[in-house]
């Protein structure tokens, strides 16, 4: 009889996810981005398996509360996505910034964040984790003034030249 050994992971998966939606001033309805990142989350949660509990909303909706996508929030919600994942860890960004210029991000209490704080996060996830960013942006360009829209999607080891192209 022949003994065989099969490897068990004991690396546990959890998949966490922060969703950005951020207005445009020229939008009408914000109905539009909040829809949006509700249509995003339903998306993650029926098809990926993630769990309503690790899916941060941060929701320029008009209303004064925690949930509002400011300078400081985005930046502390995507740094602990990162900083606290552990190896087999799946993470997702999804941002809709209709507002980007120059390689900043407008947020909504208008204090811009670099797009490099977006590379920073890339480039500090630990291995053996998965980061993806989706980006839905609409940026003006100062050259053209041309407004249009993009979606690129990043995964750790991807060059990031530019989070709104």
């Amino acid at each position: 009889m022949q003994l065989q050994l099969i490897a068990v992971s004991t690396v546990k998966m959890n998949k966490k996810a922060v969703l950005i939606g951020l207005k445009h001033t020229r939008m009408d309805n914000v109905d539009d981005v909040k829809g949006k990142i509700l249509r995003m989350k339903k998306f993650l949660m029926d098809l990926r398996g993630f769990s309503e509990n690790n899916i941060t909303l941060l929701i320029e909706d008009g209303e004064e509360d925690e949930t509002q996508p400011t300078h400081y929030n985005i930046r502390m919600e995507t740094f602990h996505l990162v900083d606290l994942a552990k190896p087999g860890d799946v993470l997702f960004i999804h941002l809709i910034a209709h507002g980007c210029s120059d390689g900043y991000i407008t947020t909504s209490d208008k204090v811009p964040i670099p797009d490099c704080h977006f590379k920073g996060l890339l480039r500090n996830v630990r291995k053996g984790c998965a980061l993806t960013i989706v980006s839905d942006c609409l940026i003006q360009h100062q050259n053209d003034g041309v407004f249009r829209e993009s979606f690129r999607k990043m995964t750790h080891g991807d060059t990031l030249k530019k989070l709104c192209v």
